[in-house]
């Protein structure tokens, strides 16, 4: 019988669970997501729109490229920079490089690797002060680049999808936040941390937290009203989620998919130009 390495039957540990996550964990709440047809038709739609995303989940975009585009219209900036800003705010996602998923099983450079799950995509195990103070933390950086200059457009898109994700990538149980950690991510957790309607409540804070830093004021209830009234009637449901983001930025704010990928294409990253983002983040956090 052929012998099974570490590395396999570690991956196989790893894998068979999360796999299995959107089944076992969230119960009722996804039962009509798991290989419904509904799915796996917007599963087909979003792969030919986003072909430079394959082997990548394209169906979890509500939460940076969508968002992040209606808040930055909200607050005022211009189509293209929000573009920019949206694009960016979803590269760590849609770039194989940077996502956290295959950065777990791929990257074999410890330090890089704790680099783009911790920093980058908010993983970073911390309780429930170093929550709090990466979010606060994450906003001033977006708002010192919007204000200052100090971080170009595709820099502060990155910031934004770790603020995103420092609200999203956390537990809460008595009152006291949890961060996941950059070992495991949500793997326990399945996709849940990543529906917006999982907890609506925090969405609302990312997303005025988001409002303050790029426009400088202080209260987002009137310029949000409508994005936070829309949330309020969205299901559990990752399928039902995105359609509904999609609408919602093409009606108020005239999004439009393809010069959302006209700006980001101009100005792509590299490895580098990510590297010395995930460094400025981290030293605003070390400073704080």
């Amino acid at each position: 019988m052929r012998r099974l390495s570490l590395r396999s039957v570690t991956l196989a540990l790893l894998v068979w669970p999360w796999l299995l996550a959107p089944v076992a964990g969230d119960g009722e709440e996804h039962g009509d997501d798991v290989d419904s047809p509904e799915m796996l038709a917007e599963i087909e739609r979003l792969a030919k729109q986003y072909p430079e995303t394959s082997g990548l989940p394209r169906y979890e975009r509500s939460g940076h490229q969508y968002t992040t585009f209606i808040v930055a219209r909200a607050a005022g900036l211009s189509p293209k920079r929000a573009y920019l800003l949206s694009y960016f705010s979803q590269f760590p996602d849609d770039e194989r490089r940077f996502s956290a998923t295959l950065a777990a099983f791929y990257v074999h450079d410890l330090s890089y690797r704790k680099q783009i799950m911790a920093v980058l995509h908010s993983l970073h195990g911390g309780g429930h002060q170093a929550v709090l103070e990466r979010r606060q933390d994450l906003a001033e950086l977006v708002a010192e680049g919007v204000r200052t200059g100090s971080l170009s457009d595709p820099q502060i898109g990155l910031v934004i999808h770790a603020l995103a994700d420092s609200y999203a990538h956390v537990t809460e149980k008595d009152g006291k936040l949890q961060a996941f950690g950059y070992v495991f991510g949500h793997l326990f957790h399945g996709h849940k941390p990543d529906v917006i309607a999982h907890d609506a409540q925090r969405y609302r804070a990312y997303t005025c937290a988001l409002f303050q830093a790029l426009s400088g004021k202080a209260d987002c209830t009137k310029e949000l009203e409508t994005l936070h009234a829309m949330i309020e009637g969205l299901k559990l449901s990752r399928n039902k989620e995105l359609p509904e983001f999609e609408k919602y930025a093409k009606r108020e704010f005239g999004f439009d998919q393809d010069l959302y990928t006209a700006y980001g294409e101009e100005r792509d990253l590299g490895k580098q130009d990510v590297v010395r983002t995930i460094e400025a983040m981290e030293a605003k956090l070390a400073a704080s």
